[in-house]
């Protein structure tokens, strides 16, 4: 089994912390939390903390909290998430002209 994961930043709020353990386990059962997927998930758990924290003391959300919310969310790729069958590279437009698919090196 293996260890918990923390989140980089300090969460505050349980809703952040709930938001941030679930896609931890998500994206670590499909095998695709990488070092680069879990500081972009510990961005978006700190957004997260952050909007709902502003939002449960009447603050007014700020339009950069959402950008940078929606800019972590799409590097988590949590779309293939739900994708069961894992998408395959294009094929070579140059192969039917007898160029293999990779170049290979010396």
């Amino acid at each position: 089994m293996n260890p918990p994961i923390h989140c980089f930043f300090p969460l505050s709020t349980e809703e952040a912390s709930r938001e941030y353990e679930l896609l931890a386990r998500k994206l670590s059962e499909a095998g695709r939390l990488t070092l680069a997927r879990h500081r972009a998930l510990s961005s978006y758990a700190l957004q997260v903390d952050c909007i709902v924290k502003a939002k449960s003391e009447g603050r007014e959300l700020r339009a950069s909290w959402l950008a940078t919310l929606d800019r972590a969310r799409s590097r988590l790729k949590l779309e293939q998430l739900d994708d069961p069958v894992p998408r395959s590279a294009p094929p070579n437009k140059f192969a039917h002209c007898g160029f293999s698919n990779r170049s290979r090196a010396a």
